[in-house]
């Protein structure tokens, strides 16, 4: 209803609205900000947790830094040419991206173990045989996925590419898993400019392609086709369609839209659970832009289609299993809650064996949350906040993203570039400094693009809310560099988002100089 026809109290309760959502959205800026530039300050001026040295990441991001504004600066002056050649650079860089990327899979291949050999082998014998319950190798136990339930989305997702290939698929696995995965990452780049341009434009739609092509890791994604980039596609394709359902003109566009953002979301989660943390993002938007009965109808449509989903597809993979051993096996949250209080909240073989050493679930759940309280009150306050800070620079500042986890398991060959990307490769110190130097641009350039004046509200800040929220869960869950690795698209989008306002505040401190 126009302001014009609205009585006193409801033109009142009006501003008291508006008021209400711009609090809500300045108090979460002020949030993200201290969190985040505590854990980029610690990362840069604490060695304790990476131990790399300072003056060549600090050269390397005065480099990184410096292309970037080159890059900012000359596509300012090509407004023309971004109009009528801009997708079609993003495109052509996606599909350079995903050959590279299959080039350097074949030169990199391995033979998988731990957790990704499950999936990957686990995914062949589903092929060959028919069930995948009875999988075991020397480095993957029996009964594994009756243990991990969450990693169902990624074999399920696997074994359906192998299966879709025939015989290619048989003989060559790792070719096809590679392939699966570089298109699945290529696709989240090209949404992440999508949303970009969306948002902004096509010039941050062009610079957000040349962040993500001065990345390293992205060239390595092909080979790391584990759990972290096979979810990667799904945050950014589902903020993409909720922000088509925003601009969508008609209801019949609209529901197709929040379908797709439905359907990207639900699928993402069965993959890596934290795409889940998409949905409550784009939830929170609508509610700080007020849109209270959208927000609604969202809320409900995601928890509907996620359950639902969720629930035929655990039912159809665990009756693969023996459901004896399905209940009794399978490992609960709480376990990585209870993981995550421990030194810097990494993988604790000591807690595995206190989790499987019942024999009764309540039991166990009793005793871990027990566990958990006993923790949480040795740390105290201040030490559980250093806790939390040293586990949040263990996730959020490793720009390798930790995909020599990968590479570094059985190399087929030995090749120079294994110099480069393996842990124990001579000129490993040389890659990581150099993806470090990228990525903590584009982190600090995020962190910017939330104090400096002129912040996004309304559905600009959804990339900012979903990135919040991940730090939010990784503060409570198990440490690891390869959990943020789902959100880099969104990262990169929040960095490409505040270039202009940093270039505006650099701008205004060179004219006081």
């Amino acid at each position: 209803m126009p302001a014009l026809f609205l009585s006193r109290g409801e033109k009142v309760m009006k501003i008291r609205s508006e008021k209400a959502a711009m609090l809500a959205v300045g108090t979460f800026y002020l949030l993200f900000s201290l969190l985040l530039g505590a854990v980029y300050a610690y990362v840069l001026f604490d060695k304790s947790i990476h131990g790399w040295h300072r003056l060549p990441l600090f050269a390397a991001m005065a480099a990184a830094g410096s292309v970037l504004a080159l890059v900012w600066r000359a596509l300012g002056r090509i407004p023309g040419w971004l109009e009528r050649y801009g997708r079609r650079t993003v495109a052509i860089g996606c599909l350079a991206l995903a050959g590279i990327q299959i080039l350097l899979a074949a030169r990199l291949e391995y033979q998988p173990t731990f957790d990704l050999e499950a999936i990957y082998g686990g995914a062949q014998e589903w092929v060959r045989t028919g069930n995948f319950a009875s999988y075991a190798t020397s480095t993957c136990a029996g009964d594994y996925f009756c243990y991990f339930p969450n990693n169902f989305g990624g074999l399920a997702l696997l074994a359906l590419a192998l299966r879709l290939t025939g015989p290619l698929g048989e003989s060559m696995p790792f070719f096809v898993a590679s392939v699966l995965c570089s298109g699945l990452v290529s696709a989240a780049v090209w949404f992440g400019c999508e949303v970009c341009r969306l948002l902004w434009g096509r010039r941050q739609a062009v610079f957000c392609l040349c962040l993500f092509l001065l990345m390293p890791p992205f060239y390595l994604a092909g080979a790391a086709f584990y759990t972290d980039f096979l979810s990667m596609l799904f945050p950014v394709l589902g903020l993409y369609c909720f922000l088509r359902m925003q601009r969508a003109a008609g209801r019949r566009s609209r529901v197709l839209w929040l379908g797709g953002c439905c359907a990207a979301v639900a699928v993402g989660t069965l993959i890596k659970g934290t795409v889940a943390i998409t949905a409550v993002a784009l939830v929170i938007v609508l509610l700080c832009m007020r849109r209270l009965r959208r927000a609604a109808v969202t809320a409900a449509c995601l928890l509907a289609v996620c359950m639902g989903v969720q629930g035929v597809f655990s039912a159809w993979m665990t009756s693969h299993l023996d459901p004896r051993k399905a209940e009794l096996y399978a490992t609960p949250t709480l376990h990585w809650v209870m993981m995550g209080l421990q030194g810097n909240g990494g993988y604790s073989a000591a807690d595995y064996d206190l989790t499987r050493s019942f024999t009764d679930t309540a039991a166990r759940d009793e005793a871990l949350k027990e566990e958990i309280g006993r923790r949480v009150s040795a740390l105290g306050v201040s030490g559980l906040a250093d806790l939390w800070e040293r586990k949040l620079a263990v996730d959020f500042g490793d720009g390798t993203l930790a995909v020599s986890d990968f590479l570094d398991d059985r190399p087929v060959t030995s090749r120079p570039l294994h110099q480069w990307v393996l842990y124990g490769g001579e000129h490993y110190k040389t890659y990581q400094t150099l993806c470090n130097g990228v990525y903590l641009v584009v982190a600090l350039l995020m962190v910017a693009g939330a104090v400096l004046p002129g912040r996004e509200k309304g559905e600009g800040m959804a990339p900012w809310l979903c990135v919040f929220g991940l730090a939010l869960f990784l503060m409570m869950w198990e440490s690891s560099a390869r959990y943020v690795t789902n959100f880099v698209p969104l990262m990169l989008v929040c960095a490409a988002g505040s270039m202009p306002r940093v270039c505006a505040a650099l701008r205004q401190v060179f004219r006081r100089l």
